[in-house]
């Protein structure tokens, strides 16, 4: 399994959170019962793409996946979820890597579940079709690592995954997609450090 723990993230300015899903206007304006026929995932969600927050590099058993967060990484995230919790943002699905340090993370996002959260081993290698199809509600999150986690933003945003380093997540960090969860079909919202949530002295 290739590491999980390089690479640097894209700083942006946060825009506005735009927290009430937009549903097509064929769904808004038909009558009950007329859109029987559209599979869940042709309506627009909003997607939380979270690399885990920072984690110590080793750990007692010496295995990958038992590497835990450090204070500095849940104290750090922690003021992202509250950002968050701030703005308004619910998650109805939470998922992510079964690694510990993506489980700790999700944890950290208790604060905003609605719904229900599940360990998904599709987040803990390359992008899939099996990934896509576990995307399923109206705001959706999933925790997971590098490289993984910037290809999940570049194959839903440009349709291509090679180009997953431009959107590189450093640890911590997000990105917000909205629209439908195919290939090329959703937009970037913003993609932004842990840093940007950390409020500064003045």
């Amino acid at each position: 399994m290739r590491s999980s723990d390089g690479g640097t993230g894209l700083a942006s300015p946060l825009p506005a959170l735009r927290l009430t899903p937009r549903l097509p206007a064929r769904i808004l304006g038909s009558p009950p019962g007329s859109n029987a026929h559209l599979r869940e995932r042709d309506w627009p969600m909003k997607l939380y793409v979270i690399r885990h927050a920072i984690a110590f590099d080793f750990s007692a058993d010496g295995r990958d996946e038992s590497r835990a967060l450090t204070p500095e990484g849940r104290a750090r995230f922690a003021h992202s979820v509250d950002a968050l919790r701030h703005a308004g943002v619910r998650f109805d699905l939470l998922l992510h890597s079964p690694l510990l340090r993506a489980l700790q993370t999700a944890e950290l996002c208790a604060p905003l579940l609605d719904g229900r959260s599940a360990a998904a081993t599709e987040l803990a290698q390359a992008p899939s079709a099996a990934l896509l199809r576990l995307l399923r509600g109206e705001s959706v999150a999933v925790v997971g690592h590098e490289p993984w986690q910037g290809e999940v933003v570049a194959w839903l945003v440009t349709g291509r995954h090679e180009l997953g380093p431009r959107f590189a997540l450093a640890k911590g960090a997000m990105a917000a997609l909205e629209g439908r969860a195919e290939p090329g079909a959703m937009s970037l919202d913003f993609l932004a450090p842990t840093d940007l949530f950390i409020p500064r002295e003045t």
